[in-house]
């Protein structure tokens, strides 16, 4: 097998801006207790959020082996709620996936989800099956605290340039059957950009992580049963 490169998101310069936001309201610029900003997608387009918590929800749904588009702020939708009123609802994002559904997610911190507040949700989901399949609801809570995490690291390493690190990791787990901790494979190469490496070939589906939890030095991952089955 050839040291080849697998960080096929890389984009390579030279740099170009980002493309505008497609959200259909900007976020106010003031706030004293929000943190409102903005982030670059896998898609080089600029994507605005009201809140930490709204910037991580983007990245956990970028970082999705089928995940297709996202539209932050999307065009409100109508509904009738339970005393009979008829009302406007924005929701925080609408994602797109492989398998073309699509799901509005409202994003709110765990301690002020309340059973009104999922009522709510559902109802507004099952009067605009016409333009989402369903509603999430994420949390600080749900997605498990260590998926974000992991999702941040895996936008953060597509932002690497290709590097023949990662061929030559495979290279190395060839002929491998059992588990290996990341934190072996990186002092096999004495190369700290080992460990991103390992986390882009898990991205990619070479290697997967023997038990659930934060990809860290201390995880044991193997060869995934594709990427075996293919060799």
């Amino acid at each position: 097998m050839k040291s080849e490169q697998y960080n096929t998101r890389w984009t390579s310069p030279p740099y170009r801006y980002p493309d505008e936001s497609l959200a259909t309201r900007m976020p106010s610029l003031r706030s004293a207790a929000s943190a409102r900003g903005s982030l670059v997608g896998p898609d080089w387009r600029e994507y605005v959020f009201e809140a930490d918590l709204e910037a991580k929800a983007m990245k956990f749904y970028f970082a999705q082996s089928d995940f297709v588009s996202l539209i932050e702020q999307p065009e409100f939708v109508g509904y009738v709620n339970a005393n009979g009123m008829e009302k406007r609802h924005t929701f925080d994002l609408l994602v797109t996936m492989k398998s073309t559904e699509r799901f509005f997610v409202q994003v709110k911190p765990e301690l002020f989800v309340s059973e009104s507040f999922i009522a709510e949700m559902s109802l507004i989901a099952s009067q605009n099956g016409h333009r989402a399949d369903w509603v999430e609801i994420f949390t600080d809570r749900n997605p498990h605290p260590n998926e974000i995490y992991n999702a941040e690291l895996v936008m953060s390493v597509r932002r690497d340039p290709p590097s023949t690190l990662d061929g030559r990791i495979l290279e190395l787990l060839a002929d491998t059957f059992g588990a290996v901790r990341i934190s072996w494979i990186v002092g096999t190469f004495a190369d700290g950009a080992a460990f991103r490496a390992v986390v882009r070939l898990i991205d990619a589906g070479f290697l997967e992580l023997v038990a659930p939890g934060r990809i860290t030095p201390q995880s044991l991952v193997k060869n995934s049963p594709e990427w075996s089955d293919e060799r």
